[in-house]
């Protein structure tokens, strides 16, 4: 099983290589960020990360089983995310 702050780590290093392209300047991404509201996740990189986790983890990952809360900030989301992991 993985250790939840391995597993962000990972996302967190994901979002920040793909958002190298755009210059993100202070990347700081804790667990309080709305991270797609303020831009540091788009949709393609969105789909990008659903599929990483899924090729990294083994994780399928179903969007249907997600609530709207676990979209508001990164700490939901990974929450989100291991709970469908386990």
């Amino acid at each position: 099983m993985i250790l939840e702050e391995d597993f962000k780590n990972s996302i967190k290093n994901f979002i920040q290589q793909k958002n190298n392209n755009y210059e993100v300047i202070n990347f700081e991404l804790t667990d309080d960020v709305n991270f797609i509201g303020e831009g540091y996740v788009d949709s393609i990189i969105f789909i990008e990360l659903i599929s990483f986790v899924d090729k990294t983890f083994g994780f399928e990952i179903d969007m249907a089983k997600m609530e709207p809360n676990d979209l508001m900030n990164f700490g939901s989301f990974i929450k989100s995310l291991l709970r469908q992991g386990a």
